[in-house]
């Protein structure tokens, strides 16, 4: 009789074999699954296109959305999502970085249940007949 402590997989540190795997996929030419970190002199541009991909991943994870989402959200392939989420800063245009930036956004107000807030309701209630009044001290 073995014993269920036995019975389950145990999981540990990757023995050397697999960490040598790992590092010989990684640092093969165009890999593109691992992080850019921002060079300590890079230019204003740099340093805006490092700062929209860090807020895209930022609000992915916030949204738990997942690679197949955003890149269906975004219209883009693997390949480029993986150099935003990644950020391959050399790889993307600031015009491509805001574009998603926005799309994002766009798509999250919709989604957002704060969008939808019975506050919001109320204030748009008042917005709406505030104009319907005002229209009709004009006739």
């Amino acid at each position: 009789m073995t014993s269920k402590k036995n019975s389950q997989k145990q999981y540990g540190f990757p023995n050397g074999a697999e960490i040598e795997k790992v590092i010989k996929r990684m640092t093969q030419p165009g890999y593109r699954r691992i992080n850019q970190s921002l060079p300590s002199n890079a230019t204003g541009e740099e340093k805006t296109k490092y700062d929209l991909c860090k807020s895209i991943v930022h609000h992915a994870i916030k949204n738990n959305l997942t690679e197949k989402e955003l890149i269906k959200q975004l219209g883009v392939d693997q390949e480029k999502i993986e150099f935003v989420l990644f950020c391959h800063i050399n790889k993307l245009t600031i015009e491509e970085l805001t574009n998603y930036s926005d799309i994002l956004k766009t798509n999250s107000s919709y989604n957002d249940k704060s969008f939808f807030s019975s506050e919001m309701r109320e204030k748009n209630i008042l917005l709406i007949l505030k104009s319907y009044y005002n229209k009709q001290k004009w006739l």
